[in-house]
């Protein structure tokens, strides 16, 4: 070995075919903290650590072998104290008397194994994170799943609370009423002391009377056929529904009693039986409330809306699509401070207009059922407009499903 690669500034070593340390130089004896004379003539393995010994029997040597080269290799060099000190090495293959010898320089880098074991140590935080960060979204998911169906459990507590309270209004006053004239003439038609100017009467009276018990009867049923009635949806096309409902309002009332003014409407994802008596309801109510007999004009609309689909919980939103159907007419309208009861089994804000006080009651227990809200809005001499919200499903008039009233 020449004098200058002994005293030169890096680590110099060399090696045989039989992986024999043949020379070493001070700058690697000062760093082993080992004599010349302890390493040559020793494997090269001997100042190697573990990993690099397993390193350099699969791949350094080898590629020196093929190659006559390598460059920038990391290696922990191993010393008397058993300190692993890291190192950069660049090697090359030459010949000494026609053998080959093996030329290694190395300089040592201390900080690389600290860099490194803080970029594995930021890499395992980064990947710990995103696990919570999952972790964590997935729960979000699951307590907005669970408020939401709360959410909903609640909307149902809520109209079932609503539904008794009407429902014990009925019993007590609707069918109280006819149930109260009913025993009242009956013993009117059985005492001898009235006339029969008095029986005639009390005859007629019973008959309205009984006509009124089974008008109520009839639409608890309808009402309670609702709550019962599956949940058979199918593609609507709400443009067609509409006018076979026209049809209909005009057969049970006369011709031209309703004019329906229409764009091409979006289609609707529900119960085609239940979206047929909605919509008899609303324009049968156009017809009955037309100004002084007229002709009733009904424009119907739709448009796509987002709406909260949370009801019940404060702070929670949760914003999907809706289907907003506007049903108006120009008909005689009502005081706007009726607009909260309108909806309420038997409430007849006309007495005289032979309704029998359940169409919109009805038709709030079909939006509801379809998951979607209604209102209304009204002033006196200038109308109604009803609208219904209807959520919008992603299978709406999909191929899969090509059922349309």
């Amino acid at each position: 070995m020449h004098d200058y690669l002994n005293g030169a500034p890096c680590g110099y070593f060399s090696f045989n075919d039989e992986s024999i340390l043949l020379s070493v130089n001070d700058m690697l004896c000062r760093l082993t903290d080992y004599k010349r004379d302890e390493l040559t003539g020793k494997n090269i393995e001997f100042i190697l650590t573990l990993p690099s010994r397993i390193f350099y029997q699969t791949h350094l040597f080898p590629l020196l072998k093929m190659r006559g080269r390598a460059e920038e290799i990391f290696l922990t060099i191993l010393g008397r104290d058993k300190t692993a000190l890291a190192v950069l090495l660049n090697a090359v293959k030459n010949e000494e008397d026609g053998k080959p010898v093996y030329q290694c320089a190395f300089i040592t880098v201390p900080n690389r194994k600290k860099f490194e074991d803080e970029l594995v140590a930021a890499r395992n935080k980064a990947e710990r994170a995103l696990k919570e960060n999952s972790d964590l979204l997935r729960i979000r998911f699951e307590l907005q799943e669970q408020a939401a169906q709360l959410d909903a459990q609640l909307a149902l507590v809520k109209k079932h609370n609503q539904e008794l309270i009407q429902l014990n209004r009925v019993v007590t006053h609707e069918m109280q009423e006819p149930l109260r004239k009913i025993s009242m003439f009956s013993e009117m038609l059985t005492e001898e002391k009235f006339a029969a100017f008095d029986k005639d009467n009390a005859r007629k009276r019973l008959a309205n009377a009984s006509i009124q018990m089974r008008t109520v009867v009839s639409g608890l049923q309808q009402f309670f056929w609702l709550e019962e009635a599956g949940d058979k949806k199918v593609n609507v096309d709400l443009n067609k529904l509409i006018r076979v409902v026209a049809l209909d309002v005009e057969a049970g009332t006369s011709k031209d009693s309703i004019s329906i003014s229409a764009d091409t409407l979006s289609g609707l994802y529900a119960n085609p039986e239940q979206m047929k008596m909605l919509f008899y309801e609303l324009l049968c109510n156009s017809v009955r409330f037309a100004k002084d007999g007229r002709r009733a004009d009904v424009v119907v609309t739709t448009t796509e809306i987002q709406r909260n689909s949370f009801r019940q919980i404060p702070g929670h939103y949760n914003y999907e699509s809706y289907i907003k159907i506007d049903v108006a007419d120009n008909g005689n309208g009502f005081d706007p401070q009726y607009a909260p009861r309108v909806f309420d089994l038997f409430v007849r804000l006309q007495s005289n207009t032979g309704g029998r006080g359940i169409g919109l009651a009805l038709c709030k227990k079909i939006v509801e059922n379809h998951g979607g809200f209604i209102s209304i809005d009204s002033a006196l001499e200038k109308g109604t407009t009803v609208s219904i919200l209807l959520p919008v499903h992603n299978d709406l008039l999909s191929p899969k499903s090509d059922h349309l009233l």
